[in-house]
């Protein structure tokens, strides 16, 4: 059981300022998510024979929205993580490399990797 003004404040917390932030990154999440499956799976088989103008500018557009803002964010969240790691020397050890500590959890690790991925296509 918690005390009454715990539970108070985290109610607080959540519908004001924490409920609001899930939801803007869930809405943009989807909206990314709405714009690959256009640019990858919709789009090219409207007319796969003969594509016309307007479909293929759609088409550039669709997938330079999704390389520019999704690398964007990815490359902006991990440079602040790694930013952040250097200035508390928080560091781990990777086959005797020294690597920001937030890597040691396999999906932020990937996720970077994805980035790195995204940068070298983009060249």
């Amino acid at each position: 059981m918690r005390h009454p003004v715990v539970s108070f404040v985290f109610n607080m917390l959540w519908s004001r300022l924490a409920s609001i932030e899930f939801l803007k990154s869930r809405v943009l999440f989807m909206i990314q998510v709405v714009i690959f499956v256009l640019a990858q799976s919709i789009l090219p088989r409207v007319a796969p024979k003969r594509e016309s103008e307007p479909l293929r500018i759609l088409l550039f557009s669709c997938r330079c929205s999704i390389y520019l803002f999704d690398m964007f964010l990815l490359l902006c969240a991990h440079i602040k993580y790694i930013v952040t790691d250097i200035r508390e020397r928080s560091f781990i050890f990777v086959l005797g490399i020294p690597c920001p500590a937030y890597l040691k959890d396999l999906a932020s690790a990937l996720q970077l990797a994805m980035a790195i991925d995204l940068v070298l296509l983009g060249l």
